[in-house]
């Protein structure tokens, strides 16, 4: 058995997770708010930013790309419950209503949400290394 200590986890700055989310809404095609309940009667409203791709910005070189992939991550959660896994802080969290994270997001049948953007090029892995204005249409 293993045993989750929070204050272990708060040393090390992330939640390993599973943390059931419903989806309340996509605010691109890679970051959703969800309500989170990291542990029992512990409700969190949390803007979640989806680990492993980058997705075109809406008020970027390719706004058309960007509310494509907006509208897919939407059909393909909102309304849901994800499963978060690897939960840390994320360092482009634009919302002052939810404190930002990122976290690798599963569907509850275990569909891999990242993979899924990716494989309908609606998005690009990113891992972390100066995030670029990705643009499909542009190549990159």
């Amino acid at each position: 058995m293993t045993i989750f200590c929070a204050t272990e986890a708060l040393a090390l700055d992330r939640i390993p997770g599973p943390v059931l989310a419903k989806v309340v809404s996509c605010h691109d095609g890679d970051t959703c708010t969800v309500q989170a309940e990291p542990w029992p009667g512990d409700l969190k409203i949390v803007e979640v930013r989806i680990d492993g791709i980058n997705a075109a910005e809406l008020k970027g070189p390719c706004p058309q790309a960007a509310e494509q992939a907006q509208v897919r991550l939407a059909e393909l959660v909102v309304g849901t419950t994800v499963v978060l896994t690897d939960v840390q802080p994320d360092k482009y969290g634009r919302r002052s209503h939810a404190f930002p994270v990122r976290a690798k997001v599963a569907t509850q049948d275990g569909r891999d949400v990242a993979a899924l953007m990716i494989g309908a090029g609606l998005a690009e892995a990113y891992h972390g290394r100066g995030k670029a204005r990705w643009c499909p249409a542009a190549g990159g």
